[in-house]
């Protein structure tokens, strides 16, 4: 079905409704953002994708939660999402500071004795980031 979607993009208006947000950005120029039934956001994906902030992927193994708050410490840090991934957890942390967060995040969570670093890097903003922005992360079933 995304294939056939995909083929159609730019020659003709799709309506499809689904959960999957991967999905949705791959196929995509535009998007509404529904929550409650009620139209929350709408505009083209490219748009809402756009943030003035950056962000860090990490993902993390073990007992996270010292080292979750002793990152939110840091007056760089924004806040963080976090996103379990089975075993792992998925965090998103945005910054107001790229280079203090490129210069002392890393060294920040490897001096943690709790759990293991196994990704980092800077991220990439998804449909999935604009959503929980928009709808927040507390309202995410």
């Amino acid at each position: 079905m995304l294939t056939l979607i995909e083929s159609l993009r730019g020659r003709t208006t799709i309506f499809y409704s689904t959960h999957i947000l991967d999905d949705v950005q791959r196929v995509s120029d535009a998007v509404a953002i529904l929550t409650g039934g009620r139209v929350v956001a709408h505009g083209r994906i490219d748009d809402l994708l756009a943030t003035p902030m950056s962000a860090w992927t990490v993902r993390l193994n073990g007992d996270t939660g010292a080292l979750h708050r002793r990152v939110a410490e840091e007056p760089w840090v924004a806040d963080i999402v976090n996103r379990p991934r089975g075993s792992s957890q998925l965090w998103t942390v945005r910054v107001t500071d790229d280079d203090a967060a490129g210069e002392q995040l890393l060294p920040l969570l490897v001096a943690s004795d709790e759990c293991d670093v196994v990704e980092y890097h800077p991220s990439e903003r998804t449909l999935e980031d604009a959503y929980l922005d928009i709808v927040g992360a507390n309202h995410v079933a």
